[in-house]
């Protein structure tokens, strides 16, 4: 009798074991499980947020892109637009240079004509004075 209780002992305790190490490997795994699927979510919310980041860098060197053209074609049109101020001025400079010939030309051809008929009209007071 005594081997039937030693074999019922061990039956019992092979059992027993078996159901404790079986709920608690089934603990275990669903632990494993659960730390799996968070993260997975975590994995996927870091991908949309990377995705999300990668449009952003998109967009911006798009922009940057657009405004470094934009700046290039101002800085050719300020270029263009120096270099005709710089042509008018010139030739603002030159017009006024022959204005004032001319003008000076004028005014010493009048002073001429002045001054030919003042000594007309004194020469002859003159003469006489001398006489």
């Amino acid at each position: 009798m005594e081997i039937i209780f030693l074999i019922t002992g061990l039956l019992i305790g092979a059992v027993s074991a078996w159901l404790i190490s079986s709920f608690g490997y089934k603990g275990e795994v669903s632990r494993v499980e659960e730390r799996s699927l968070i993260l997975e979510q975590d994995k996927s919310n870091l991908e949309k947020n990377l995705n999300s980041e990668r449009q952003k860098v998109l967009e911006l060197n798009s922009k940057l892109s657009s405004l470094q053209s934009d700046y290039s074609n101002l800085q050719q049109k300020l270029a263009e637009q120096k270099a005709e101020v710089e042509e008018l001025q010139q030739k603002f400079t030159k017009e006024f240079e022959n204005l004032l010939e001319k003008t000076s030309q004028n005014f010493r051809a009048k002073l001429k004509r002045l001054t030919k008929k003042a000594l007309i009209v004194l020469l002859p007071y003159v003469s006489s004075y001398q006489c």
